[in-house]
């Protein structure tokens, strides 16, 4: 039986899907999707115990796939890891991580904290 926490990671950029995976990947079960639309997808298809959500996606915006993950299964977790500043977001998930002021190795740290929390 799997008990590391299931992590849906969604980002366009490839080399910060690979820093991110080689951060999580021991600590967890990583999914990946680079576009909203794989997500969304992925969202639909499966429970993740927590979403690392970008906003800026070659097909739209992070921020549609908030309800959508809400709606489907209310206890996953939502943590932005973004360089926008958007504070009205900031309400509505559980922890927004700064691309820009979270040095990478503090990730990892702050997504298990959101987990536990």
């Amino acid at each position: 039986m799997n008990t590391l926490p299931y992590i849906l990671h969604v980002e366009d950029a490839p080399e910060q899907q690979e820093l991110v995976r080689l951060l999580l990947e021991p600590v967890c079960s990583l999914q990946q999707a680079a576009s909203l639309q794989e997500a969304s997808q992925l969202i639909q298809q499966q429970v993740f115990d927590l979403v690392l959500l970008d906003l800026q996606l070659p097909d739209g915006n992070g921020q549609q796939l908030i309800d959508l993950i809400k709606q489907r299964a209310g206890s996953t977790r939502i943590a932005l890891h973004t360089a926008d500043e958007q504070p009205d977001i900031a309400d509505h998930v559980d922890c927004v991580i700064s691309k820009t002021d979270t040095p990478i190795m503090a990730l990892r740290d702050k997504v298990l904290a959101v987990l536990q929390a």
